[in-house]
């Protein structure tokens, strides 16, 4: 008995459960905090929304004269082009940009770099090419940019497309992409399969 007496002493006295609402925490991610979580989020600014467009497949050569190394000569490969797309505003259809009206970069592209050799500007070789060409060797079509490799090249395509359409207010790109203020915010520029560079606006 004396055992008994003792265990019952020395056992703790229960805490009464609180009733629900009283004293109870909610969980944080209960359905009605989830629901909450929802409708501010509905209510919040919305999202950043921009859209891409790839253009693969040009074949043309380049070298980097002041590589020390294979790079130095002219060789080629196969490019492809990544477009980034931002505006202020989209469309009556939700849209940034309509693909279908995009035309004027696919010539662009084609022109400089579809079967072309592009060199440095500061390419001692550009020179020697300009007079055998005049001489009537048709050996390349030639395109000079600051620097070609795949850094120089996003960077030169995002300035020059934004510069000549984007910016430029007398261009022929849709009014409606003028007055929603639609830019190009970056170019990926792919050497090949597995390598590529970024230039962002």
């Amino acid at each position: 008995m004396r055992n008994a007496n003792n265990a019952s002493r020395n056992r703790t006295p229960s805490k009464p459960t609180p009733q629900r609402g009283k004293g109870l925490k909610q969980p944080r991610n209960g359905p009605q905090s989830t629901a909450q979580s929802v409708a501010r989020f509905m209510k919040a600014k919305n999202p950043t929304v921009f859209c891409e467009k790839t253009y693969v497949d040009f074949p043309f050569a380049h070298r980097q004269h002041n590589h020390d190394g294979h790079c130095a000569q002219i060789h080629g490969h196969n490019w492809s082009f990544k477009f980034s797309f931002r505006c202020n505003q989209r469309d009556a259809n939700d849209f940034v940009v309509d693909f279908g009206k995009l035309g004027f970069i696919k010539e662009f592209l084609t022109e400089h770099f579809d079967h072309t050799l592009v060199l440095n500007a500061d390419d001692p070789m550009t020179g020697h090419l300009h007079r055998w060409l005049a001489e009537g060797m048709n050996l390349a079509k030639i395109v000079s940019v600051p620097n070609c490799g795949a850094e120089g090249l996003a960077v030169w395509i995002l300035r020059t497309l934004n510069a000549r359409y984007f910016q430029n207010p007398v261009s022929n790109i849709p009014e409606d992409w003028r007055r929603r203020g639609v830019r190009i915010l970056s170019v990926e520029v792919f050497e090949d399969s597995k390598n590529s560079a970024v230039a962002i606006a």
